[in-house]
Protein backbone atom coordinates (compact mmCIF):
# COMPACT_ATOMS: atom_id res chain seq x y z
CA UNK A 1 0.00 0.00 0.00
CA UNK A 2 1.51 3.20 -1.28
CA UNK A 3 1.42 6.39 1.07
CA UNK A 4 -0.92 7.71 -1.67
CA UNK A 5 -3.62 4.93 -1.21
CA UNK A 6 -3.09 5.41 2.24
CA UNK A 7 -3.70 8.85 1.96
CA UNK A 8 -7.62 8.04 1.81
CA UNK A 9 -7.01 6.67 5.21
CA UNK A 10 -7.04 10.24 6.80
CA UNK A 11 -8.32 11.16 11.16
CA UNK A 12 -9.70 14.52 9.77
CA UNK A 13 -8.71 17.12 12.24
CA UNK A 14 -11.14 18.12 14.66
CA UNK A 15 -11.09 19.84 18.35
CA UNK A 16 -8.96 16.43 19.58
CA UNK A 17 -6.61 17.61 16.67
CA UNK A 18 -6.24 21.54 17.75
CA UNK A 19 -2.85 21.28 18.25
CA UNK A 20 -0.56 21.60 15.05
CA UNK A 21 0.87 17.53 14.57
CA UNK A 22 5.18 17.46 14.45
CA UNK A 23 6.68 15.34 11.81
CA UNK A 24 8.69 12.58 13.59
CA UNK A 25 12.19 12.13 13.21
CA UNK A 26 13.52 8.19 11.16
CA UNK A 27 15.98 7.29 13.51
CA UNK A 28 13.38 6.77 16.44
CA UNK A 29 12.41 2.89 17.90
CA UNK A 30 9.75 0.88 18.79
CA UNK A 31 9.79 -1.97 21.46
CA UNK A 32 7.67 -4.79 19.06
CA UNK A 33 7.83 -7.93 21.06
CA UNK A 34 11.30 -8.79 21.85
CA UNK A 35 12.66 -6.80 18.82
CA UNK A 36 13.43 -3.23 18.26
CA UNK A 37 12.71 -1.97 15.37
CA UNK A 38 13.44 1.26 13.44
CA UNK A 39 9.67 3.54 13.47
CA UNK A 40 9.72 3.29 9.80
CA UNK A 41 10.18 -0.28 9.85
CA UNK A 42 6.84 -0.63 11.79
CA UNK A 43 5.23 1.50 9.72
CA UNK A 44 6.20 -0.39 6.35
CA UNK A 45 5.15 -3.64 8.54
CA UNK A 46 1.94 -1.89 9.27
CA UNK A 47 1.17 -0.84 5.81
CA UNK A 48 1.61 -4.41 4.13
CA UNK A 49 -0.38 -5.85 6.60
CA UNK A 50 -3.65 -3.39 6.04
CA UNK A 51 -3.22 -3.76 2.46
CA UNK A 52 -3.16 -7.78 2.90
CA UNK A 53 -6.33 -7.21 5.46
CA UNK A 54 -7.69 -5.36 3.15
CA UNK A 55 -7.85 -8.05 -0.07
CA UNK A 56 -8.49 -10.87 2.19
CA UNK A 57 -11.53 -9.52 3.54
CA UNK A 58 -13.12 -7.67 0.46
CA UNK A 59 -15.25 -11.15 -0.88
CA UNK A 60 -16.80 -12.11 2.27
CA UNK A 61 -16.87 -8.91 4.10
CA UNK A 62 -17.00 -9.79 7.92
CA UNK A 63 -18.52 -7.13 10.19
CA UNK A 64 -16.76 -3.51 9.12
CA UNK A 65 -16.62 -2.49 13.24
CA UNK A 66 -14.02 -5.60 13.39
CA UNK A 67 -11.90 -5.09 10.21
CA UNK A 68 -11.11 -1.02 10.87
CA UNK A 69 -10.19 -2.04 14.71
CA UNK A 70 -7.62 -4.70 13.33
CA UNK A 71 -6.25 -1.89 10.86
CA UNK A 72 -5.82 0.11 13.51
CA UNK A 73 -3.84 -2.32 15.56
CA UNK A 74 -0.45 -0.81 16.60
CA UNK A 75 -0.37 2.53 15.35
CA UNK A 76 -0.78 4.34 18.49
CA UNK A 77 2.62 4.50 20.61
CA UNK A 78 3.79 5.69 23.75
CA UNK A 79 7.31 6.66 25.23
CA UNK A 80 8.00 5.22 28.94
CA UNK A 81 8.63 8.32 30.77
CA UNK A 82 12.45 7.45 31.30
CA UNK A 83 12.66 7.67 27.93
CA UNK A 84 13.81 4.60 25.46
CA UNK A 85 11.78 3.31 22.65
CA UNK A 86 8.26 3.27 22.33
CA UNK A 87 5.69 0.94 22.95
CA UNK A 88 2.68 -0.33 21.65
CA UNK A 89 0.02 1.55 23.54
CA UNK A 90 -3.38 -0.41 22.16
CA UNK A 91 -4.21 -4.02 20.61
CA UNK A 92 -7.24 -4.45 18.53
CA UNK A 93 -7.77 -8.19 20.41
CA UNK A 94 -9.37 -9.28 16.47
CA UNK A 95 -8.03 -12.17 17.10
CA UNK A 96 -9.72 -13.91 13.37
CA UNK A 97 -8.36 -10.81 11.68
CA UNK A 98 -5.30 -9.40 13.58
CA UNK A 99 -2.07 -11.61 12.71
CA UNK A 100 -0.25 -9.77 15.98
CA UNK A 101 -2.67 -9.99 18.34
CA UNK A 102 -2.70 -13.85 17.60
CA UNK A 103 1.12 -14.17 17.63
CA UNK A 104 1.00 -12.28 21.32
CA UNK A 105 -1.93 -14.55 21.86
CA UNK A 106 -0.47 -17.81 20.88
CA UNK A 107 3.20 -16.81 22.81
CA UNK A 108 1.02 -15.86 26.16
CA UNK A 109 -0.41 -19.08 26.08
CA UNK A 110 2.57 -20.91 24.92
CA UNK A 111 4.45 -19.17 28.25
CA UNK A 112 1.09 -20.67 30.55
CA UNK A 113 1.11 -23.69 29.66
CA UNK A 114 5.43 -24.23 29.62
CA UNK A 115 5.07 -22.40 32.91
CA UNK A 116 3.01 -25.02 34.77
CA UNK A 117 5.38 -27.89 34.76
CA UNK A 118 6.67 -28.79 38.55
CA UNK A 119 10.36 -27.11 38.95
CA UNK A 120 12.73 -30.42 38.80
CA UNK A 121 10.46 -32.71 37.30
CA UNK A 122 12.78 -34.65 34.72
CA UNK A 123 10.81 -34.61 31.19
CA UNK A 124 10.89 -35.24 27.42
CA UNK A 125 8.91 -33.87 24.41
CA UNK A 126 7.87 -35.06 21.26
CA UNK A 127 6.86 -33.19 18.00
CA UNK A 128 4.81 -35.12 15.56
CA UNK A 129 2.70 -33.99 12.71
CA UNK A 130 0.10 -36.01 11.06
CA UNK A 131 0.35 -35.13 6.83
CA UNK A 132 -1.56 -35.62 3.79
CA UNK A 133 -0.54 -35.91 0.24
CA UNK A 134 -0.38 -32.64 -1.12
CA UNK A 135 -2.60 -32.29 -3.77
CA UNK A 136 -3.89 -29.44 -6.72
CA UNK A 137 -7.65 -30.15 -6.05
CA UNK A 138 -9.22 -27.63 -3.74
CA UNK A 139 -12.34 -29.82 -2.60
CA UNK A 140 -9.62 -32.58 -2.20
CA UNK A 141 -8.16 -29.94 0.43
CA UNK A 142 -11.30 -28.82 1.85
CA UNK A 143 -11.89 -32.84 2.84
CA UNK A 144 -7.90 -33.28 4.05
CA UNK A 145 -8.80 -30.38 6.49
CA UNK A 146 -11.63 -31.64 7.46
CA UNK A 147 -10.34 -34.84 8.51
CA UNK A 148 -7.17 -33.37 10.32
CA UNK A 149 -9.86 -30.86 12.50
CA UNK A 150 -11.42 -34.87 12.95
CA UNK A 151 -8.34 -35.95 14.08
CA UNK A 152 -7.35 -32.82 16.24
CA UNK A 153 -10.89 -33.38 17.95
CA UNK A 154 -10.05 -37.04 19.01
CA UNK A 155 -6.73 -36.59 20.72
CA UNK A 156 -7.33 -34.86 23.59
CA UNK A 157 -9.77 -37.72 24.82
CA UNK A 158 -6.54 -40.30 23.35
CA UNK A 159 -4.18 -38.38 25.59
CA UNK A 160 -6.71 -38.45 29.01
CA UNK A 161 -6.82 -42.50 28.34
CA UNK A 162 -3.30 -42.72 28.33
CA UNK A 163 -2.97 -40.69 31.38
CA UNK A 164 -5.12 -43.13 33.19
CA UNK A 165 -2.81 -45.78 31.78
CA UNK A 166 -0.01 -45.11 32.51
CA UNK A 167 0.03 -42.65 35.99
CA UNK A 168 3.82 -42.38 36.31
CA UNK A 169 4.76 -41.71 32.67
CA UNK A 170 2.43 -39.25 31.72
CA UNK A 171 1.66 -36.41 29.09
CA UNK A 172 1.91 -33.29 31.09
CA UNK A 173 1.47 -30.63 28.64
CA UNK A 174 0.31 -30.61 24.98
CA UNK A 175 -0.29 -28.16 21.88
CA UNK A 176 -2.21 -29.51 19.09
CA UNK A 177 -3.29 -27.31 15.98
CA UNK A 178 -4.32 -27.04 12.29
CA UNK A 179 -1.44 -25.85 9.58
CA UNK A 180 -2.17 -24.38 6.20
CA UNK A 181 0.39 -24.21 3.85
CA UNK A 182 0.43 -22.66 0.85
CA UNK A 183 2.08 -25.11 -1.55
CA UNK A 184 4.26 -23.46 -4.77
CA UNK A 185 4.44 -26.72 -6.85
CA UNK A 186 0.79 -27.62 -6.72
CA UNK A 187 -0.29 -23.90 -6.43
CA UNK A 188 -2.61 -24.91 -3.62
CA UNK A 189 -3.05 -25.35 -0.04
CA UNK A 190 -1.57 -28.02 2.30
CA UNK A 191 -3.70 -29.01 5.91
CA UNK A 192 -1.65 -30.77 8.26
CA UNK A 193 -1.61 -31.26 11.86
CA UNK A 194 1.04 -30.67 13.96
CA UNK A 195 1.82 -31.76 17.69
CA UNK A 196 3.86 -31.03 20.94
CA UNK A 197 4.34 -32.92 24.13
CA UNK A 198 5.56 -32.60 27.00
CA UNK A 199 6.01 -35.40 28.70
CA UNK A 200 7.24 -37.22 31.77
CA UNK A 201 10.75 -38.41 30.67
CA UNK A 202 9.59 -42.94 31.86
CA UNK A 203 7.28 -42.04 29.00
CA UNK A 204 7.06 -44.92 26.78
CA UNK A 205 7.36 -43.31 23.35
CA UNK A 206 6.35 -46.26 21.15
CA UNK A 207 3.51 -46.92 23.32
CA UNK A 208 1.87 -43.49 23.27
CA UNK A 209 2.77 -42.88 19.31
CA UNK A 210 0.97 -45.93 18.91
CA UNK A 211 -2.01 -44.55 20.69
CA UNK A 212 -1.82 -40.84 18.88
CA UNK A 213 -2.15 -43.14 15.96
CA UNK A 214 -5.03 -44.99 16.46
CA UNK A 215 -7.17 -41.71 18.42
CA UNK A 216 -6.49 -39.44 14.93
CA UNK A 217 -7.50 -42.00 12.33
CA UNK A 218 -10.71 -42.57 14.88
CA UNK A 219 -11.70 -39.58 13.95
CA UNK A 220 -9.99 -38.84 10.54
CA UNK A 221 -10.42 -41.78 9.17
CA UNK A 222 -7.76 -43.62 6.83
CA UNK A 223 -9.05 -42.60 3.23
CA UNK A 224 -7.26 -39.81 2.50
CA UNK A 225 -3.43 -41.23 3.37
CA UNK A 226 -2.66 -39.46 6.28
CA UNK A 227 1.34 -40.36 7.45
CA UNK A 228 2.59 -39.91 11.16
CA UNK A 229 6.41 -38.54 11.55
CA UNK A 230 8.08 -37.60 14.81
CA UNK A 231 10.95 -36.37 16.48
CA UNK A 232 11.58 -37.09 20.92
CA UNK A 233 13.75 -34.83 22.45
CA UNK A 234 16.28 -35.77 25.17
CA UNK A 235 15.39 -36.02 28.60
CA UNK A 236 15.68 -32.79 30.22
CA UNK A 237 14.75 -31.10 33.57
CA UNK A 238 13.10 -28.29 34.71
CA UNK A 239 14.98 -25.99 37.21
CA UNK A 240 14.29 -24.92 40.15
CA UNK A 241 14.37 -21.31 38.42
CA UNK A 242 11.95 -22.67 35.64
CA UNK A 243 15.42 -23.33 33.05
CA UNK A 244 15.72 -26.33 31.12
CA UNK A 245 18.70 -28.66 31.81
CA UNK A 246 19.18 -30.89 29.37
CA UNK A 247 20.70 -33.95 30.96
CA UNK A 248 22.07 -35.40 27.20
CA UNK A 249 23.18 -33.19 24.04
CA UNK A 250 21.78 -34.72 21.29
CA UNK A 251 19.89 -31.59 21.22
CA UNK A 252 19.66 -28.70 23.81
CA UNK A 253 16.39 -27.15 24.92
CA UNK A 254 15.80 -23.75 26.53
CA UNK A 255 12.92 -22.75 28.17
CA UNK A 256 12.14 -20.46 25.27
CA UNK A 257 12.21 -23.52 23.13
CA UNK A 258 9.56 -25.07 24.37
CA UNK A 259 7.56 -21.83 24.62
CA UNK A 260 8.31 -21.02 21.15
CA UNK A 261 7.23 -25.10 20.04
CA UNK A 262 3.89 -24.40 21.51
CA UNK A 263 3.27 -20.96 20.05
CA UNK A 264 4.19 -22.54 17.03
CA UNK A 265 1.62 -25.14 16.28
CA UNK A 266 -1.00 -23.33 18.07
CA UNK A 267 -0.07 -20.83 15.21
CA UNK A 268 -2.03 -20.97 11.15
CA UNK A 269 -0.04 -17.97 9.81
CA UNK A 270 3.08 -18.34 8.01
CA UNK A 271 6.11 -16.17 7.94
CA UNK A 272 5.84 -13.42 5.22
CA UNK A 273 2.28 -15.01 3.83
CA UNK A 274 1.10 -13.85 0.22
CA UNK A 275 -2.35 -12.00 0.48
CA UNK A 276 -3.56 -14.79 -2.02
CA UNK A 277 -2.24 -17.40 0.11
CA UNK A 278 -4.42 -15.93 2.58
CA UNK A 279 -7.21 -15.03 0.98
CA UNK A 280 -7.08 -19.03 0.44
CA UNK A 281 -6.94 -20.04 3.75
CA UNK A 282 -9.38 -17.54 5.12
CA UNK A 283 -11.58 -19.58 2.01
CA UNK A 284 -11.17 -22.87 3.46
CA UNK A 285 -11.52 -22.04 6.80
CA UNK A 286 -14.78 -20.45 5.69
CA UNK A 287 -15.84 -23.28 3.99
CA UNK A 288 -15.59 -25.57 7.01
CA UNK A 289 -17.51 -23.25 9.13
CA UNK A 290 -14.33 -21.00 10.47
CA UNK A 291 -13.59 -24.08 13.43
CA UNK A 292 -11.52 -23.65 15.88
CA UNK A 293 -7.62 -24.69 14.25
CA UNK A 294 -6.17 -25.79 17.32
CA UNK A 295 -6.87 -27.24 21.49
CA UNK A 296 -4.22 -27.33 24.04
CA UNK A 297 -3.83 -29.11 27.73
CA UNK A 298 -5.59 -27.24 30.40
CA UNK A 299 -6.03 -26.97 34.24
CA UNK A 300 -8.52 -27.08 36.91
CA UNK A 301 -8.34 -23.98 38.38
CA UNK A 302 -9.88 -25.44 41.62
CA UNK A 303 -6.02 -26.81 42.29
CA UNK A 304 -4.34 -24.84 44.41
CA UNK A 305 -1.24 -26.35 44.30
CA UNK A 306 -0.96 -24.58 40.42
CA UNK A 307 -0.30 -21.35 39.71
CA UNK A 308 -3.11 -18.70 38.28
CA UNK A 309 -3.12 -18.72 34.52
CA UNK A 310 -2.87 -15.24 33.17
CA UNK A 311 -4.32 -13.71 30.45
CA UNK A 312 -3.82 -14.96 27.27
CA UNK A 313 -5.09 -11.69 25.35
CA UNK A 314 -2.92 -8.58 25.46
CA UNK A 315 -3.93 -5.70 27.44
CA UNK A 316 -4.47 -2.11 27.11
CA UNK A 317 -4.33 0.81 29.48
CA UNK A 318 -4.50 4.59 28.98
CA UNK A 319 -1.42 5.78 28.42
CA UNK A 320 -1.78 8.62 31.31
CA UNK A 321 -2.23 5.51 33.68
CA UNK A 322 1.09 3.84 32.41
CA UNK A 323 3.09 7.68 32.98
CA UNK A 324 3.68 7.19 29.12
CA UNK A 325 3.63 11.51 28.06
CA UNK A 326 4.97 11.06 24.72
CA UNK A 327 2.80 9.64 22.29
CA UNK A 328 2.96 9.05 18.18
CA UNK A 329 -0.06 8.17 15.64
CA UNK A 330 -0.19 7.09 12.45
CA UNK A 331 -2.19 9.37 10.29
CA UNK A 332 -2.76 7.74 7.20
CA UNK A 333 -2.95 11.03 4.59
CA UNK A 334 0.94 9.95 3.61
CA UNK A 335 2.39 11.55 6.69
CA UNK A 336 3.21 8.56 8.63
CA UNK A 337 3.97 8.94 12.58
CA UNK A 338 2.64 12.20 14.27
CA UNK A 339 3.09 13.69 17.47
CA UNK A 340 -0.03 13.98 19.98
CA UNK A 341 -1.09 15.47 23.44
CA UNK A 342 -1.78 12.58 25.64
CA UNK A 343 -5.05 14.61 26.27
CA UNK A 344 -6.53 14.02 22.77
CA UNK A 345 -5.62 10.06 23.06
CA UNK A 346 -9.24 9.30 23.27
CA UNK A 347 -10.57 11.04 21.05
CA UNK A 348 -8.14 10.60 18.58
CA UNK A 349 -8.61 6.92 18.49
CA UNK A 350 -12.39 7.41 18.64
CA UNK A 351 -11.51 9.70 14.79
CA UNK A 352 -9.49 7.13 13.90
CA UNK A 353 -12.20 4.51 14.10
CA UNK A 354 -14.52 6.10 12.18
CA UNK A 355 -11.83 7.13 9.63
CA UNK A 356 -10.93 3.62 9.46
CA UNK A 357 -14.44 2.30 8.41
CA UNK A 358 -14.95 4.72 5.79
CA UNK A 359 -11.41 3.67 4.09
CA UNK A 360 -12.54 -0.08 4.47
CA UNK A 361 -16.30 0.32 2.71
CA UNK A 362 -14.68 2.84 -0.27
CA UNK A 363 -11.61 -0.05 -0.80
CA UNK A 364 -13.89 -2.59 -0.43
CA UNK A 365 -16.19 -1.29 -3.55
CA UNK A 366 -13.01 -0.37 -5.60
CA UNK A 367 -11.31 -3.94 -5.59
CA UNK A 368 -15.04 -5.48 -5.91
CA UNK A 369 -17.32 -3.07 -6.92
CA UNK A 370 -20.14 -4.93 -8.71
CA UNK A 371 -20.35 -7.07 -5.17
CA UNK A 372 -20.68 -3.48 -3.24
CA UNK A 373 -22.96 -3.93 -0.42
Amino acid sequence: MSSKELGTFAVKRGRANRRPARAVEESLFVQVGAKRVLLRTHLAKIQDRCKKLVQVTTKNRPSVDQVAKALLCGTMLGQPQNGGDYQRLHYCRQNKLCVACRLIRNKNRAANIAGRIRKGTSCRSLSAVFAPKKQADFDTVVKQAEAALAGMRKLPKTINTWNKRSPNATVLEYAIGLHVKYDEDHQQLWPHLHLFLITEAGVHLEGLENLLRTGFFAGAGTSLDFRFESDPSAEFVIGTDGSVQVKAHRRKLTTEDLVKQLAYVMSTDEPQERSDALAARNELLARLGAPSTMTHSRIKQSDPSLPKTATNQPCEFHPAALGKNALLQLNFDGEGFQKISVDDYDERKRLAVVAAKNYLKREWDRLQPEEAH
